[in-house]
């Protein structure tokens, strides 16, 4: 891509972030700085059509980017933001009124990012190993109730109440539980071969398996917390005024946010933004993901990060979600040396 059409992808980009309007040569010209015509423009906004960089609404004679628009934009054209002083002392201040206390930090944090950032935010511990299993034990409280206790590492412990479809005998649940510790104690991991080996060991008692499994995969599941603000905000998005789309993104940030974090999301100082399709969760295609992430004193990681319209400010927001994920950092650090 030459130089001027770059400067053009720029342009649109920008120009979209800010008004939520398509962008047609009238305005272009205005925006971008280049002495050139109208039909110049409109011809290389169409060659960077058929590249994929810009779509054409059918309703308007304007021009929006698309994702890979975006992603060009993001990787390289454009110009990254220095906060100001006024701008990181705000946020320092902000900070240290509100995050006094590790207990509610990150859901304090991520109800910060999202007032800075005026978008859906979200604050997630680092992610931790399961914790291994110590005991399971299965009682019959009566003939068709069953509890399953399981107890792990860290004084984690689980119960489950069952009720039944019909009469268990004590035989099998003693079974049952002597086929789950000899399966399970002292992993962390669960895999299908491992379920299979104790459906063989427990003969009749297999049927109770699935229950245990349940209370297992709470266990593994439980890696990562994630404290989610803001949601709400997306609403007041152009983007989101069908009401489809935003009960759909609504829907799976309240049910599924574990799963907003890749597993590489922790890996170093940098921002990453995933745009569109990038995300791999079909309700998140027309949004974009901007994280961060923080140090903690132990060395592991965190992350922090914003959900918005693909059309959101990435210059600015990436400058303020990188200086608050250091500041966290340094935070916690404080804390931890009190």
């Amino acid at each position: 891509m030459d130089h001027r059409k770059r400067i053009i992808l720029r342009a649109v980009v920008e120009e979209f972030i800010e008004n939520a309007e398509p962008v047609g040569s009238k305005t272009l010209a205005e925006k971008s700085g280049l002495n050139v015509s109208s039909a110049t423009l409109r011809n290389e906004m169409s060659a960077l059509e058929e590249l994929g960089y810009l779509e054409h609404p059918h309703t308007s004679a304007g021009r929006v980017p698309t994702s890979a628009g975006y992603r060009l934009y993001v990787d390289e054209l454009m110009r990254r933001r220095r906060l100001s002083l006024r701008e990181m002392e705000s946020i320092q201040q902000e900070m240290r009124r509100r995050l006094r206390e590790v207990d509610g930090m990150l859901e304090e944090a991520g109800r910060l990012v999202a007032r800075l950032t005026s978008y859906a935010a979200f604050a997630a511990a680092p992610a931790r190993k399961s914790a291994r299993v110590q005991r399971i034990e299965a009682f019959l409280t009566d003939p068709t109730a069953l509890m399953l206790v399981l107890a792990a590492d860290g004084g984690v412990v689980k119960t489950r109440w069952v009720r039944l479809p019909g009469r268990a005998e004590y035989a099998d649940v003693a079974r049952l539980t002597q086929s789950l510790n000899a399966v399970y104690a002292g992993q962390s991991e669960f895999t299908e071969e491992m379920s299979r080996r104790c459906a063989a060991l427990c003969g009749g008692a297999a049927r109770y398996l699935p229950y245990a499994l349940e209370l297992l995969g709470e266990l593994e599941g439980s890696r990562r917390e994630v404290y989610l603000s803001g949601e709400t905000q997306l609403l007041e998005q152009p983007e989101f005024q069908d009401l489809l789309r935003a009960r759909k993104t609504l829907e799976f940030l309240s049910e599924r946010r574990q799963t907003l974090i890749p597993e590489s999301g922790e890996r170093d100082d940098s921002v990453r933004v995933l745009i569109g399709p990038e995300n791999v969760a079909a309700e998140l295609r027309d949004a974009s993901v901007m994280m961060a992430s923080y140090r903690l004193p132990d060395g592991m990681r965190g992350v922090i990060g914003v959900v918005g319209p693909t059309r959101m400010d990435y210059s600015r927001l990436e400058s303020r979600l990188s200086y608050f994920a250091s500041k966290l950092g340094e935070l916690l650090d404080q804390l931890d040396d009190s």
